[in-house]
């Protein structure tokens, strides 16, 4: 018996369903594709469809991730740069936006300017815990919610393991030198902003 041609051949089946996610860590109007290591939506190209923010959010979110040129981190972990203002201070902060940078924050300095800390950004509300393992500097936190409110501040000293975590869900956490906020009289209820 002769075969037709495309006979006895398996058809290749097309998936069912909804095709999987794609690497990208979302963040208002920017996008950083974690396997690529490369931003989306960022320097006059069009947001992602869909993307819902206001001005001011979307505004102060383009400033707080678009990395800055020649951000100063560790040697090995290079980090984005920012001005932001607290409660009539300028400072200067590192942004820590990837998971590799949110693990290793702080961790080995050997020491912080007074008007120097560093943010840590996350694409959602999250309720992490942060510790001082391999920290030697003794730091405050300020929790902070997506519009920049100050949800809470706390001390945290140098090498300690006690997880700090914040009463409320969470999009930014700010840390500064400990006793900063109280020296700079930045309490809780206050609007960190971004320049």
């Amino acid at each position: 018996m002769k075969q037709r041609p495309g006979e006895g051949k398996k058809r290749a089946s097309r998936p069912v369903g909804p095709a999987p996610p794609k690497p990208w860590a979302k963040a208002g109007d920017l996008a950083y594709n974690t396997e690529m290591g490369h931003w989306r939506g960022a320097v006059g190209r069009v947001p992602p469809p869909g993307a819902r923010s206001g001005p001011a959010v979307g505004l102060f979110l383009a400033l707080l991730f678009l990395p800055a040129l020649g951000g100063c981190g560790e040697p090995g972990m290079v980090f984005g740069e920012r001005w932001i203002a607290a409660g009539g201070e300028k400072i200067r902060v590192d942004v820590a936006f990837t998971p590799a940078q949110h693990e290793r924050g702080l961790k080995f300095r050997r020491r912080l300017k007074d008007d120097e800390g560093m943010i840590f950004v996350y694409d959602r509300p999250v309720r992490h815990a942060f510790w001082m393992k391999d920290t030697r500097i003794p730091l405050s936190i300020a929790f902070l919610d997506p519009a920049g409110r100050i949800l809470d501040i706390q001390d945290m000293a140098s090498f300690d393991t006690t997880p700090h975590f914040s009463p409320a869900w969470y999009r930014y956490a700010l840390e500064m030198n400990q006793g900063w906020f109280g020296r700079n009289n930045i309490k809780v209820g206050d609007v960190i902003v971004v320049e």
